[in-house]
């Protein structure tokens, strides 16, 4: 019932729209006409799905795509991670909204829409290698291991490389190697790769220092990866403008890495804008580590049965917000950070601290969920102040100062 009535819902507000869009998508169109000359476009010279705006890819932008905008409308927190609410965020702000209908309008029954054409060479891989040919993707088509000079694997060299793994395994079979896949060019994509390493007794774990390792290799995404037995999964460091999402991480001693580079005797390069969404991390021993980041977004991960599930150092203007951390020991611990707000996280069965601050200044913590059966949900070290925030939720509280923050009945309830 319900859903049937959303769906009647959907169609009224399509009604309701379709008019208004459609007068000012026909407003525009006009004022250029009488600006402009006319050009007529064939439906075959579209090459990227009309525009965006046939969501459902069927090959026509039709009132179908009207009532897929319209299941989304309003939704926020669109980005790579969630397939921009599954398609809905035409214009990628972030929000589905009035202003992606009134983009399927202007391409309302356009025919013949079909997938984008790739202006890259394709070049098949089968075996460890340097990447030295920009604007290329290199698709792997069959299991590798022994990385190269027993060191590396994939080495990037050049801009604009995109590496499609297409499900194959690249496999460490050495006592030691450094990395498995590694850039410091930008515009690095690294998707659909199994990332894996033989034990070794010196680390404990894999004898890989890293499956994937990015050094100021700014623009860049790593999505749809699988990463297990490695000492670090996925290393970040000094990197700008880059997506980590949709990846599987297992059993690394740090799944995911975020750091600074620095010159010898120069400045220190943050790690910046980047987003971390999406993500499995489980049985790592710290799922993320993170330090000297700023203005990022780290949403909507899993992070299950490590030691640390965030080790957060040094960080400003970020935001943390709807991730599940269960079973770790310590769910949340940072140190150093400043202007940040963590919301609506989930951190339960923490076997000895849920959230842990040390020295942070000014941070906004709203809406988390901080429940364990033992140990201390929220606990203060050092001075801690400025932080603000409701609606969480939590039970023991310890060396917090309770006259200003969290004051129970205000900033949190009982769980």
């Amino acid at each position: 019932m319900k859903s049937t009535m959303k769906v009647i819902l959907s169609v009224f507000l399509v009604a309701a729209l379709l008019l208004s869009v459609t007068a000012l998508s026909t407003a525009k169109s006009s004022k250029k006409t009488a600006s402009t000359t006319s050009v007529a476009i064939s439906a075959t010279s579209v090459d990227n799905w009309c525009n965006n705006t046939d969501i459902n890819h069927d090959g026509t932008v039709s009132i179908a795509d009207y009532i897929e905008v319209s299941s989304h409308f309003n939704e926020v927190g669109c980005s790579i991670g969630n397939d921009w609410c599954s398609n809905t965020d035409i214009n990628h702000d972030g929000t589905t909204s009035i202003s992606d209908f009134i983009d399927v309008s202007a391409n309302f029954n356009k025919v013949g829409c079909q997938a984008p054409v790739s202006s890259q060479s394709i070049v098949p891989i089968s075996s460890c290698m340097r990447l030295e040919q920009s604007n290329t993707k290199y698709v792997l088509t069959s299991d590798v291991s022994q990385p190269l000079d027993g060191e590396y694997c994939l080495i990037v060299d050049v801009h604009d490389v995109e590496i499609d793994c297409q499900g194959h395994s690249i496999v460490n079979d050495l006592p030691h190697a450094y990395d498995l896949i590694t850039s410091g060019s930008p515009h690095t994509v690294i998707r659909n790769c199994k990332l894996s390493s033989v034990n070794d007794i010196e680390y404990g774990v894999g004898g890989t220092h890293r499956a994937i390792s990015l050094y100021g290799a700014d623009n860049s995404i790593v999505i749809n990866n699988t990463i297990f037995n490695n000492v670090e999964g996925i290393q970040v460091m000094g990197t700008s403008n880059t997506i980590i999402a949709k990846n599987v991480l297992l059993n690394n001693s740090q799944a995911i890495s975020i750091s600074y580079t620095e010159e010898e005797g120069g400045p220190v390069y943050p790690a910046n804008n980047l987003t971390v969404v999406n993500n499995l991390l489980n049985l790592d021993w710290i799922g993320l580590s993170v330090t000297n980041l700023t203005n990022s977004t780290i949403s909507n991960n899993v992070i299950n049965n490590g030691a640390v599930g965030m080790s957060i150092n040094d960080i400003s203007y970020n935001t943390i917000k709807s991730n599940s951390l269960n079973n770790d020991r310590y769910g949340i611990v940072t140190q150093g950070s400043s202007y940040n707000t963590f919301s609506d996280n989930n951190i339960t069965n923490s076997w000895i601290r849920g959230f842990q601050v040390a020295r942070v200044v000014n941070n906004v913590v709203s809406n988390n969920k901080i429940c364990s059966p033992t140990g201390d949900d929220y606990i203060c070290f050092f001075s801690s102040l400025g932080t603000s925030g409701t609606g969480n939720k939590m039970t023991t509280v310890t060396l917090c100062s309770t006259e200003s923050w969290p004051v129970l009945g205000i900033n949190y309830n009982l769980c």
